[in-house]
């Protein structure tokens, strides 16, 4: 089963049309909303997207502000567990974006 917060990055990129993730020269990147950014890796090495950040291979790495909130895998990881910045919320917010470009999100 592939993590949550994996998952709904990956119908985000979709809906934000990106293509060919992993021919891209680093991450492709993405700021959610104010708050919540994210850095995709499609490649099997790391890379550093544009904020300094060392993206693992095929992960996701999340911002909240300016801070590392997680970096999540197909398999798992870790996210941000304080009261603004959580699972809970930063699903919110992907699901928000993915709707606000006009798409629905799985399972909804």
């Amino acid at each position: 089963m592939i993590a949550a917060p994996y998952a709904r990055v990956a119908e985000l990129a979709e809906a934000f049309g990106a293509e060919g993730i992993n021919r891209l020269p680093g991450c492709w990147e993405h700021a959610i909303d104010d708050a919540w950014w994210v850095a995709v890796n499609g490649h099997g090495t790391e890379r550093t997207c544009s904020r300094g950040v060392t993206v693992p291979p095929y992960a996701v790495a999340i911002m909240y502000g300016c801070a590392p909130a997680g970096v999540v895998t197909p398999a798992g990881g870790w996210i941000a567990a304080g009261e603004g910045a959580n699972e809970a919320t930063f699903l919110a917010a992907v699901e928000q974006a993915i709707r606000a470009a006009g798409a629905q999100p799985e399972g909804m």
